[in-house]
């Protein structure tokens, strides 16, 4: 697992870097996992190499919402007055991807 893990951090690492470098206006783990998925793509890196640490960070990916759960609580006072714009957008914007990902997958299911 640890050649495994060593790849997803080599990606971030390097999507990092060349946030810095090139002052991308995009998250360096953003950045990296892009790299990541061409790299899958023209088949540089093999899939059975990250699929094991991969694999184990989806089971957990619930653990990462903790952060994100414990600042929308720490934050409460300062979104109270933003809460409704908030919530049409999260609920448009959820909608919004439901849909496109439902056409996404009856175009490709036809093809």
């Amino acid at each position: 697992m640890l050649p495994s893990f060593t790849y997803l951090l080599f990606f971030w690492f390097l999507g990092e870097l060349l946030k810095y470098i090139f002052n991308i206006p995009l998250s360096g783990s953003i950045v990296g996992m892009l790299l990541l998925f061409c790299a899958l793509q023209f088949k540089i890196v093999k899939i059975e190499s990250v699929n094991r640490s991969s694999e184990f960070l989806l089971k957990h990916l619930i653990l990462f919402f903790i952060p994100f759960g414990v600042g929308i609580m720490v934050f409460i006072p300062k979104i109270k007055p933003y809460i409704l714009p908030l919530m049409i957008g999260i609920i448009v914007s959820t909608y919004l991807t439901m849909f496109i990902v439902a056409l996404v997958f009856k175009r490709m299911k036809k093809s």
